[in-house]
């Protein structure tokens, strides 16, 4: 369950990461859109999923 747990974590992550990328590329090939508000959402996404990362590598590290 620990491994299908990170696995999962790590796959939105990365999909988020992906996400965030395309709206930098687009930023860049259009200038007069911001998309700032949504970047700003996406790493608020990926710090919460990272904290996540964090908080199950805590627990499974505690355990005997």
């Amino acid at each position: 369950m620990y491994d299908d747990e990170i696995n999962n974590i790590c796959s939105t992550l990365l999909d988020r990461i992906t996400v965030a990328k395309g709206y930098l590329q687009l930023s860049t090939e259009r200038k007069k859109v911001d998309y700032s508000l949504l970047l700003l959402q996406e790493i608020s996404e990926i710090e919460s999923l990272v904290c996540n990362i964090i908080g199950i590598l805590k627990k499974h590290s505690k355990k005997p």
